[in-house]
């Protein structure tokens, strides 16, 4: 009622003189006791507003959106009062004007709380309506994409938990050097990410404006080292880690929702240009993962992969073989891509069908079809009084040897069946035993003079195969760097070939001793002979 009873008085005319009554002598003036009630009610009042109105600046009232119902229809009530009586007062001229001897405090802290007439005249429901539904788009944005970092931080936790248990790619290989601690920072990332999300969806129950994008505010202590972690793996990883990419994915996102917020609620430019910043380095980050993979760490000629084996190379047999560390593993013998299919007669030797043995071709395996024709006659050697069988040796046969009857012998074939048999070369023996297979007996031979050729059968399918290759555990003997960390790594590998076998100690990588004949090799993406590439996915 003061207030409106000071401002609703007439304005005097300007140049005019305000004179003020005459007292008596000691007495206390008119003029004294309303600038007395006036100091008094300025800080009660104002308090009052100052406690309803979070943003004091010279701006449409939208203060109350967010605070309690009854606190927002008291506020509503002093606006709409306040409003009318400097509304009334604009007639001349549209600027706040109040009596001489009203406390100049007073005016100073109108003009500041109420908005000017050219402001106003644009403020109806509708605008407020409009603040709200952006105000609530932009919370539920904030808690949304920290939901969603939050989730796949905590996937991202078992994608590179125990690195040094497989160490098959170049990702399990760089995070080893820190073992579980990449997996336990994205634990306790993950854990307090939840617990300051569960405050934030309590403070929008709550219709807390200002403490939903404070408390994303302070989020962004754990997610932006969380964005840098997991786009850190990503580096490594590239597609083979979508887990951690999306969580860098989600982090950015957060991060520029809270630049529009911090835009929205202080009004300066510069807010904008941060947040759309934030969102051209998502895109692009995207872009790079999605196009070509994002590896500034990593060597361009070793892709990330999801190998769950590691990738053998055996130089003899020029092929590729998976076996896990610590194992054995069967080889798998298979010809050349384009090598057809020859056809032998039951009396058809392997040097007769595929010539004598050379450098190049020293382990090589060929296919062969044998005819159902074939009878123990077609195989068997009379002299004098003596029988021989025309295959000569035990499991590794003489290249002189009738490979279908070998085949029958070893247990490849059937007597009497056709079909393709996967025949492989070998180093010659001193001398080839005999030996009986299933009621079958081959001949013994002593090489001589004839030559010293020989081949088996690789498919054989026996308890003690011919064909193996052993990895055992690794070694980290250096610390691994970031540029090529699976050189920290050696294993020593056996390989049996014909039952001959071989080690060597390697590095992990690729071939790059002399007279290395087997590779560890994750990085190069290579293409054997027989098609298979150094993937063990």
């Amino acid at each position: 009622g003061i207030f409106t009873s000071f401002a609703m008085r007439p304005p005097e005319p300007p140049g005019s003189i305000v004179e003020a009554p005459a007292v008596p002598d000691g007495a206390p003036s008119s003029l004294d006791v309303q600038r007395s009630t006036i100091s008094a009610l300025v800080p009660v009042v104002t308090s009052s507003l100052g406690r309803h109105l979070p943003d004091q600046s010279n701006k449409p009232y939208c203060g109350a959106l967010f605070v309690k119902p009854g606190v927002q229809a008291q506020v509503k009530r002093n606006k709409e009062e306040l409003t009318a009586v400097v509304a009334a007062s604009h007639a001349g001229g549209g600027q706040l004007q109040l009596d001489p001897w009203v406390d100049r405090a007073l005016g100073d802290r109108l003009a500041l709380i109420v908005a000017p007439a050219s402001a106003r005249s644009n403020v109806g429901p509708g605008s407020v309506r409009t603040a709200a539904g952006t105000d609530a788009a932009l919370h539920w944005s904030l808690v949304l994409f920290g939901v969603a970092e939050t989730v796949f931080i905590f996937v991202s936790v078992a994608r590179v938990k125990d690195p040094c248990e497989s160490v098959y790619n170049k990702l399990e290989a760089a995070l080893c050097a820190f073992d579980d601690a990449v997996a336990l920072v994205l634990l306790f990332l993950g854990l307090g990410s939840a617990l300051i999300l569960t405050l934030g969806v309590w403070a929008m129950g709550l219709a807390h404006s200002a403490q939903v994008l404070a408390l994303a505010s302070a989020r962004l202590v754990i997610s932006l080292p969380a964005v840098g972690v997991s786009a850190t793996v990503v580096m490594y990883g590239e597609t083979s880690v979508l887990e951690c990419f999306l969580c860098s994915v989600a982090g950015l996102l957060h991060l520029a929702m809270v630049l529009c917020g911090c835009a929205k609620r202080f009004g300066k430019f510069y807010w904008w240009v941060l947040s759309l910043m934030v969102l051209l380095i998502a895109f692009a980050y995207a872009t790079a993962f999605g196009v070509d993979s994002v590896s500034p760490f990593g060597a361009s000629d070793c892709p990330a992969s999801s190998n769950k084996q590691m990738p053998v190379y055996l130089a003899e047999l020029q092929q590729w073989q998976c076996v896990s560390w610590g194992s054995t593993s069967r080889l798998d013998r298979l010809p050349r891509i384009g090598d057809a299919v020859h056809r032998g007669l039951c009396s058809d030797s392997f040097v007769a069908l595929f010539g004598p043995n050379t450098a190049s071709g020293k382990f090589e395996t060929k296919a062969v079809r044998c005819p159902a024709s074939c009878s123990l006659d077609s195989w068997t050697l009379t002299t004098g009084e003596q029988t021989r069988t025309r295959f000569f040796g035990c499991r590794v046969y003489h290249a002189s040897s009738a490979v279908c009857g070998a085949a029958v012998h070893s247990g490849v074939l059937n007597l009497g069946e056709e079909g393709v048999i996967f025949v492989s070369r070998a180093e010659g023996l001193p001398v080839y035993r005999s030996c009986n297979i299933g009621g079958l007996s081959s001949s013994f031979l002593d090489p001589g003079a004839v030559g010293n050729d020989a081949f088996y059968f690789p498919s054989a399918d026996t308890s003690d195969p011919m064909d193996l290759v052993t990895l055992s555990p690794y070694r980290q003997v250096s610390v691994p760097s970031a540029s090529s960390p699976w050189e920290a790594y050696e294993a020593e590998v056996t390989w049996t070939i014909a039952g001959q076998a071989r080690t060597q100690q390697v590095k992990v990588g690729p071939m790059s001793q002399p007279g290395q004949l087997v590779a560890l090799n994750f990085c190069s993406a290579e293409v054997d002979q027989v098609g298979r590439s150094n993937t063990c996915s």
